[in-house]
């Protein structure tokens, strides 16, 4: 976090795994990113473990030896420690997990990202890959997105798209499903949490989204 004239701004970057999109054009981050994850399997293996590494939250260690204990290791290893967003230090570390994982869960892209606060937006500054738009979601925990719910369905909303949304605002997205420009946000925003009353008090970001 920085602080500008007393009040915190989110200006995190980084970078994130993620699968193809159930829901083509949309290419944003709500799509399941691959992260370490605490699941039942893992928890009823006989793993030797070493407690000081659990006890910095690890999950790798809890894994037995093989590709997701590298992937694990790796990405918990590279991991940006702001809030909630887990994105990784590095491209390198992030193409090198994608080799490990893709034999075992299939395709994945590595995406670069920077969020932003909708009232405190700067132009990204990742030029090495191609760019894709700005996707307006949460800053972590499922990554849900407010494009995917209003313009392509979200499994929160039942797949259901927003129509009143949908006829404003959908003309302004690109060929990724998301708004080439910061500039429609602020509003998009305010008409969402209207239309999605469970949405009036969730805060979202604008992530920058590159391709690399």
């Amino acid at each position: 976090m920085v602080d500008d004239g007393g009040d915190k701004v989110c200006r995190c970057k980084g970078y994130i795994l993620l699968p193809p999109s159930p829901v083509p054009p949309y290419r944003g981050v709500d799509r399941d990113p691959f992260l370490p994850s605490l699941t039942q399997d893992l928890l009823v293996e006989d793993v030797p473990v070493d407690h000081e590494t659990m006890g910095r939250g690890f999950v790798w260690p809890l894994c037995p030896p093989g590709w997701r204990r590298d992937a694990y290791r790796l990405y918990e290893d590279n991991v940006l420690c702001e809030e909630d967003v887990n994105l990784l230090n590095d491209k390198q570390v992030a193409h090198e997990i994608k080799r490990i994982i893709e034999p075992h869960l299939g395709l994945y892209e590595v995406v670069a990202c920077e969020i932003s606060e909708p009232t405190n937006y700067t132009e990204p500054a990742f030029v090495d890959g191609l760019f894709m738009g700005h996707d307006i979601a949460y800053l972590g925990g499922d990554y849900f997105s407010a494009i995917r719910a209003a313009f392509f369905g979200s499994p929160w909303f039942y797949g259901k798209r927003d129509p009143k949304l949908t006829l404003k605002f959908k003309v302004l997205l690109n060929e990724f499903g998301l708004f080439s420009s910061p500039e429609p946000t602020p509003e998009f925003i305010r008409r969402f949490k209207e239309d999605a009353a469970s949405e009036a008090n969730s805060v979202f970001y604008i992530w920058s989204l590159t391709l690399c």
